[in-house]
């Protein structure tokens, strides 16, 4: 139960910085990047690229552990 404790103490800031830097990342330093590249798979409503946040969650959480 300890260890579990430990990896969780861990894991749970490392999820939020992946979380944070991605929003980062693909909201405002690759954002042009992304539409003119990969434009064709992503869902843009009003200008604004949407989220998949079940998906978005579950790579996140894949990434960290």
């Amino acid at each position: 139960m300890k260890a579990a404790v430990h990896f969780l103490k861990l894991w749970v800031p490392g999820l939020m910085a992946c979380i944070l830097l991605d929003f980062i990342f693909l909201g405002y330093l690759a954002a042009g990047f992304y539409r003119h590249h990969l434009g064709a798979f992503l869902e843009v409503v009003d200008g604004s690229m949407t989220v998949n946040v079940p998906a978005a969650i579950a790579t996140w959480a894949l990434l960290v552990a």
